[in-house]
């Protein structure tokens, strides 16, 4: 039964990518799924991986790092923890360590994130919030 949840957990990983592949938000202009910026127009830390992986995926490397530069280091991050847990799950004697690698990136993701805060209210963020957020519409 064990090979049975290794297995399953195995899957999953091609399955994101093979839809991640297929759902293109840049092309087909996707909505925002973000719930902080819906409701307040600020950006949270992981706007952008969403279309960011989908451009990777489809080859466009440039695009991929323009909407999020932490693209490809979170989705090492996560490649390296689903491989951690379907090493455990099929009780292999490899596991990968990543300890360390969590404290880098979420370091890294918060230095990045107040950088880009900067860049979002220097260049007419704070019309942004005022115009496109759920709270404004609701008082409006």
């Amino acid at each position: 039964m064990k090979w049975l949840r290794g297995f399953s957990l195995a899957l999953i990983v091609p399955f994101l990518c093979f839809t991640l592949y297929n759902y293109r938000p840049t092309v087909y202009g996707g909505p925002t799924i973000c719930v902080l910026r819906l409701t307040t127009g600020i950006p949270c830390p992981g706007c952008g991986l969403t279309r960011a992986t989908c451009s990777l995926l489809n080859g466009e490397l440039g695009l991929s790092l323009e909407m999020h530069l932490l693209c490809i280091p979170m989705l090492t991050y996560l490649l390296i923890c689903w491989l951690a847990v379907v090493s455990r799950a099929l009780e292999c004697s490899w596991r990968p360590q990543y300890y360390q690698a969590t404290k880098l990136l979420f370091f890294s993701m918060i230095f990045y994130h107040a950088v880009r805060l900067v860049l979002f209210f220097g260049n007419g963020g704070l019309t942004e919030i005022a115009s496109k957020n759920v709270i404004s519409r609701l008082l409006n």
